[in-house]
């Protein structure tokens, strides 16, 4: 079975957005771009506004798709769903993140993001 995930790529001032995944949540301390798995009869740009929201308390605007990509993970496979996203910061809060950022694509690579999100900083560069 494969897993589909919305990401949303946001930048801002020529730099994107990165957040740190909190202790009460999988993959605890690691970077990420926004988003999370669609849910059932969800699109993906669906998912990501829903995932913004929750995640970050912001309501977004999902532009074009950006990149899609396989993903495998302990015998899972992800399908992941990338677009470029515009959002209103101004009501942003951290649901599920210890910290956000705004870094530029050659800064984000000395994070110590999930995986398969440096394939995405590699097709951005």
């Amino acid at each position: 079975m494969i897993t589909k995930v919305g990401v949303a790529i946001i930048s801002k001032n020529n730099k994107i957005l990165i957040g740190k995944r909190s202790s009460n949540v999988p993959f605890t301390g690691l970077w990420e771009f926004p988003g999370g798995k669609l849910e059932k009869n969800e699109t993906p740009q669906q998912a990501i506004e829903r995932e913004l929201k929750e995640e970050l308390n912001v309501e977004s605007i999902v532009k074009e798709k950006f990149l899609e990509l396989l993903w495998e993970y302990k015998n899972k496979t992800y399908n992941l769903l990338i677009y470029h996203t515009e959002i209103d910061d101004s009501t942003l809060e951290l649901n599920v993140h210890d910290e956000i950022k705004y870094v530029t694509i050659d800064e984000a690579y000395n994070y110590d993001l999930l995986k398969s999100n440096y394939k995405i900083l590699d097709k951005l560069k």
